[in-house]
């Protein structure tokens, strides 16, 4: 029990911790201001690599990657399902 309590203390210790900077990192990125920390460099060489460009979407754009991400994660659930071992 001992250990327990001490677990979920040291959580929400951690938790305590970060909300600021995490905070101030999504308030940030909300803002579309250009993120010169180490994480929008880190984030831009990711962009390039990946060819991705850094604009915003439509909704058409967003709704079907949306109904395509869905359709693929329903695929791989169900091959999971399928041949997983009983």
């Amino acid at each position: 029990m001992g250990i327990f309590l001490l677990s979920v203390a040291l959580l929400l210790v951690f938790v305590a911790l970060i909300a600021k900077p995490v905070g101030i990192y999504i308030a940030n990125v909300f803002s579309n201001d250009k993120n010169t920390s180490l994480v929008g460099k880190i984030e831009s060489v990711m962009f390039k690599a990946a060819g991705i460009k850094g604009h915003n979407q439509t909704w058409k754009q967003y709704a079907l990657a949306l109904v395509l991400a869905n359709t693929f994660m329903i695929f791989v659930v169900y091959l999971i399902f399928r041949f997983q071992l009983m």
